[in-house]
């Protein structure tokens, strides 16, 4: 189904405020963590971005 042009507008404005991390992996390792997550009830992005803070907040310590 199409966007309005309210959507699209809005949803511009909201990519605009985020930048992007891109990851290479093996075909493998992205099933693993896409299976991961998925059982878990979260998006691919959700679960790496929680991960990360995770291990970030272990490290800090």
């Amino acid at each position: 189904m199409p966007k309005t042009e309210a959507e699209k507008k809005a949803n511009k404005k909201y990519l605009e405020k985020l930048d992007v991390i891109y990851l290479r992996l093996t075909p493998e390792e992205k099933e693993h963590i896409s299976s991961y997550a998925k059982s878990k009830g979260e998006s691919v992005n959700s679960f790496v971005i929680r991960a990360v803070k995770e291990v970030m907040g272990k490290d800090e310590k």
